[in-house]
């Protein structure tokens, strides 16, 4: 009796699994007509009920992962494709699929479990983990330069990944991360409006798109869109935190903006001072600190000028405006040693025409700090007329000549030559033009050579008369 009602029972069951796997297939060519259709939420809803008919069935969800996949759904896509290789760890499609949707997601460690599995399902595949392995590698390296603020070196990094082959939504939004730290709002503008366009909701991308758009001056559209990030997740801590500082900002920057414009360097140095007390973008704040050392430098405090761009060359070395402030300041404080090194430096980093021309102009400025002042051997004022030059050269001359100083005539015979020279640059007014312009008596005399040549004379030296 007993074996009977088994038989009873294997009976009815087997047929009721048959029926259910014939179900399933039928639902299966319907998801196929519909997806050839192109109706695929219609094909999802069919491949589910397959599913749900017949859950051990691979294909089944390979075909639902591709109509995910046609919905731009790449969540559910990867989830299915997950699915079917436990199911059939050799299913090349899905394996295929999988590796693909892994890594355009950025999902980079299930992305190579997929690339290993597709090697060993299919020698031809054998080189995708060697791949895989080395943009992941890059891809981190280029994450820990990102997180220590070393934007060149991060860039350069992703941009290899690029090279290789792979590209991702979390790749690109890093590489917009990094133009910003390195204040190119332009290109930070750009990467994030391409992520924008194909996520519309994408949170992070509206709020670096906003931070970009301040950089670039654009306030109001910063505002909106750092709003627009904030009515999509209003816990965004970060989007947040660039609202409140932009709004703060506002205020300052414009009164910044109207103080240069004024001229007013002193307030306008006071107010940038204001606006780096807040959480600025790291671009941002090497722009305010570059800014503010030229206001110092246009108020003759040096010293905070070297300071500041000290600061802004640690944050971004080789910076060509912050190298000319500084050379600026150096040469306020006569520092001809200091800024004929960064002169030099500057050369290297910009071998341009203005850098040559800046190299000239410290090496003159040091230059004409070391001639000797010819208005104090003649004890006349800069402004002395050419009486006044005479009347010195004579006084000069009856105290320091050298008959007057037997004790140690040689000394008396230098300074009296030197006396010579003195009144000569100032009693020739182009000598004495060219000696107000900074030359020293060498320059002069080949200005002076350079004008007369072809006229067939030049000038003659009082002291070799």
């Amino acid at each position: 009796r007993q074996m009977c009602i088994r038989d009873s029972i294997n009976a009815e069951y087997g047929s009721w699994f048959f029926t259910m796997s014939e179900e399933a297939a039928a639902a299966k060519q319907r998801g196929n007509e519909l997806y050839k259709a192109r109706d695929f939420h219609g094909a999802i809803q069919a491949y589910t009920e397959a599913i749900n008919l017949d859950p051990a069935n691979p294909t089944y969800y390979s075909n639902r992962s591709a109509a995910w996949q046609a919905c731009n759904n790449l969540q559910e896509t990867l989830r299915d494709c997950v699915k079917a290789v436990q199911l059939d760890p050799g299913f090349l499609k899905c394996l295929q699929r999988g590796l693909k949707v892994a890594s355009t997601l950025g999902h980079l460690d299930q992305a190579l479990e997929f690339a290993h599995n597709l090697a060993a399902a299919d020698p031809a595949e054998s080189g995708a983990p060697e791949l895989l392995s080395r943009q992941r590698e890059l891809y981190l390296e280029g994450c820990v330069d990102l997180e220590k603020k070393e934007y060149g070196r991060s860039l350069n990094k992703f941009a290899q990944v690029q090279d290789l082959g792979l590209s991702f939504r979390d790749l690109v939004l890093k590489q917009a991360e990094c133009f910003l730290g390195l204040g190119n709002g332009s290109q930070t503008q750009r990467l994030t409006l391409q992520l924008i366009r194909e996520n519309p909701d994408d949170v992070d991308a509206y709020t670096l798109r906003g931070m970009a758009l301040y950089l670039c001056d654009n306030v109001d559209q910063a505002v909106k869109h750092l709003q627009e990030a904030l009515r999509r997740d209003p816990e965004h801590k970060l989007a947040m935190r660039q609202l409140k500082t932009v709004r703060g900002l506002q205020r300052l920057h414009k009164e910044i903006k109207d103080f240069m414009f004024k001229r007013n360097f002193e307030e306008a140095a006071g107010k940038l001072s204001e606006a780096l007390d807040l959480d600025l973008l790291f671009g941002m704040r090497l722009q305010f600190i570059s800014d503010r050392a030229v206001c110092y430098l246009r108020t003759y405090q040096d010293e905070a000028c070297v300071a500041d761009c000290t600061e802004a060359l640690e944050m971004q070395p080789d910076t060509v405006s912050v190298l000319n402030t500084l050379i600026s300041a150096y040469l306020h404080m006569a520092s001809f040693d200091k800024a004929l090194e960064t002169a030099e430096h500057l050369m290297e980093v910009s071998s341009t025409e203005e850098s040559h021309k800046r190299l000239s102009e410290v090496k003159f400025e040091q230059k004409k700090a070391a001639r000797p002042d010819y208005y104090a051997w003649l004890e006349v004022n800069r402004i002395a007329s050419m009486k006044e030059i005479k009347e010195g050269y004579h006084k000069r001359a009856m105290e320091l000549h050298p008959d007057k100083h037997p004790e140690d005539k040689e000394a008396a015979e230098n300074k009296f030559k030197e006396m010579q020279v003195a009144y000569e640059v100032l009693s020739t007014p182009e000598m004495r033009e060219l000696y107000d312009k900074g030359h020293d008596y060498e320059s002069i005399q080949e200005q002076l050579q350079r004008r007369q040549h072809g006229h067939g004379h030049s000038h003659l030296s009082l002291i070799h008369i």
